[in-house]
């Protein structure tokens, strides 16, 4: 028998620099058994999970979100930031709270998108920080940018980091639901401004991610769905092939576009999902017998 959602409470504390950080966490009525950290992506925030989390918190799985520094409703100007060690340092920070909030539960972590690049690279850093990794679409390569303008982000990273200037998401690619796209278009905390700053830190994280890539060593499944136009699903189908641990698993979606999660193959998603963070549990128990 499932458990019933009863709260949402949110909150927040502090990040890099003293920074106010954003977050909010989904509790179950009964006995949950895993405690899950999502990261959003790129111009998104904590909010757009609701469907995942109205999935996952009943079926005893607690959820725990954050906004990005730059979105959402955490501080800092849009789209911004002064290296990508600030997005490492929030995330450290916001596990470090989640474990003083469920110090029994087994912890995963989620990142979609932007988010599933972040939480790459702090594994690769922190490998020991949580029980198994799901990356959601994660944004590995940057072949929709032009060299010329790969190239201008990282010399206007240098000479003006800061400078807001509009992403050029094409929101029909998030899902091919029209009642999604519009939902994502009509959200008063969504935005799609970037920096030089963020642009050419995110290049050098798909960098080190790909040179990396061998050591990582934490049980990982990467979704992807098959016609996302945003980020290729050929870089997820790439990254599994390269990574060397067996614990690993790969599911793409033919249906889906860039967020499964809000799209019409959510359902297998999420159940997917329940099933993979179960499976990890049951074979490290085994492997203490």
């Amino acid at each position: 028998m499932q458990t019933q959602v009863i709260k949402m409470q949110t909150g927040t504390f502090s990040g890099s620099e003293g920074d106010v950080i954003y977050y909010r966490e989904v509790h179950s009525e009964g006995q949950s058994w895993a405690a899950l950290v999502i990261v959003h992506g790129l111009g998104e925030h904590s909010g757009r999970y609701q469907y995942l989390m109205e999935a996952l918190v009943p079926r005893g799985i607690d959820v725990y979100a954050l906004d990005l520094r730059g979105h959402g409703r955490s501080g800092g100007a849009r789209g911004s930031l002064k290296s990508w060690q600030e997005f490492g340092d929030d995330l450290g920070a916001f596990l470090a709270l989640v474990r003083e909030k469920a110090p029994d539960q087994p912890l995963f972590l989620m990142g979609h998108s932007l988010g599933g690049l972040i939480v790459l690279d702090y594994v690769l850093a922190h490998p020991f920080q949580a029980q198994g990794v799901i990356t959601s679409s994660p944004a590995l390569v940057s072949n929709a940018i032009p060299r010329s303008k790969r190239w201008l982000a990282k010399l206007l990273s240098r000479l003006m980091p800061g400078l807001q200037i509009k992403s050029g998401l094409d929101a029909a690619g998030i899902s091919s639901q029209p009642e999604e796209v519009q939902r994502y278009l009509e959200d008063a905390y969504v935005h799609d401004w970037g920096t030089p700053r963020l642009g050419a830190e995110t290049f050098a994280a798909q960098a080190r991610i790909w040179k990396n890539v061998n050591r990582l060593a934490v049980p990982i499944l990467i979704v992807h769905g098959e016609q996302d136009p945003l980020t290729p699903v050929e870089a997820s189908q790439n990254l599994y092939r390269q990574i060397e641990t067996p614990y690993k698993s790969l599911i793409t979606y033919p249906g889906s576009y860039h967020e499964i999660h809000n799209d019409i193959q959510r359902a297998d998603e999420f159940e997917d999902l329940t099933v993979w963070i179960k499976s990890q549990l049951e074979a490290e128990e085994n492997s203490t017998k």
